[in-house]
């Protein structure tokens, strides 16, 4: 996709986008709405309950096969994203637990994908060295705490607020 930043006095010269929506484009949301039509569907085939606010995505499972489902959930994600053209970025993706058998359990999972469709060290693994068709296993971090749209979230029974907290030790 070819694409130029505009700014007050005009267009900026023209360059290439291979794997992007420029953002501002009043196209982009309808489009992403429908690239992730199809990740909505799987995930509720797999007894879990999708959300997406613009390109955040989030599933959320309850009862007796919690564990189960969001696992069969994230590796069907992927692939999905994969097929699009996405890339998984596990140091971006974070899993949460309301009990701490729960977070226990989840922290112990080990998540497997082609090494092509996951993004490590802000690239694609496609070196000589490191065949498309060989696969990686990778974790992901188990949170108690986080901010998500705007606001802090916390599974744990201290409630701290580590969002506040950093802003204000940074000031």
């Amino acid at each position: 996709m070819q694409v130029r930043n505009m700014l007050s006095a005009g267009l900026g010269a023209p360059y290439k986008r291979p794997h992007s929506i420029p953002q501002g484009c009043r196209f982009s949301m309808p489009f992403i709405s429908l690239l992730l039509r199809a990740w909505v569907i799987t995930m509720r085939q797999c007894h879990v309950k999708p959300r997406i606010l613009a390109d955040d995505l989030s599933v959320t499972a309850d009862g007796p096969h919690t564990v189960d489902w969001i696992y069969t959930a994230v590796q069907h994600a992927q692939h999905l994203l994969a097929t699009i053209g996405a890339l998984a970025q596990p140091s971006k993706s974070m899993l949460w637990g309301l009990t701490p058998e729960l977070r226990k359990e989840l922290s112990q999972l080990t998540w497997v994908a082609p090494a092509d469709q996951v993004l490590a060290d802000n690239h694609r693994n496609q070196r000589p060295d490191h065949p498309p068709m060989q696969v990686v296993h990778y974790k992901i971090a188990v949170s108690t705490s986080f901010r998500t749209l705007g606001s802090h979230f916390s599974t744990d029974p201290k409630l701290i607020g580590t969002t506040l907290t950093r802003r204000m030790m940074s000031t």
